[in-house]
């Protein structure tokens, strides 16, 4: 038995869900398909948000905006700079919701409620 806490990544959490639609071979799919681009969002803005999250935020950047500086090994560009402004912080909360009310949409519809 496999017991899903708040302690679990939200990747892993996509990855178990893309990998339980693909062995529900009674999933229609057009749903699966669905899903599928559903996660893909949130994969992206999970990762949108880290890096504003655990970036270093260096600040004055150019014209009201901070530049975040993030470093990971294992890529080409091991120390990434990136120039952010308010609009993008509301951007990526308005991209969020969007997607939030997505997947509400897709529980409601794939859950039985009563």
């Amino acid at each position: 038995m496999i017991a899903v806490t708040g302690s679990i990544s939200t990747s892993t959490i996509t990855d178990w869900i893309r990998a339980i639609i693909d062995l529900g071979k009674k999933t229609p799919h057009d749903l699966v398909n669905e899903i599928n681009d559903v996660l893909t969002e949130v994969d992206y803005l999970r990762s949108e948000r880290n890096i504003l999250i655990h970036g270093l935020w260096v600040t004055p950047g150019p014209e009201n905006s901070v530049i975040v500086s993030t470093a990971k090994l294992g890529r080409n560009e091991v120390i990434r700079e990136r120039v952010v402004t308010a609009v993008d912080l509301r951007d990526l909360i308005d991209e969020t919701l969007e997607v939030a009310s997505k997947l509400r949409s897709l529980v409601k519809n794939i859950v039985p409620v009563g």
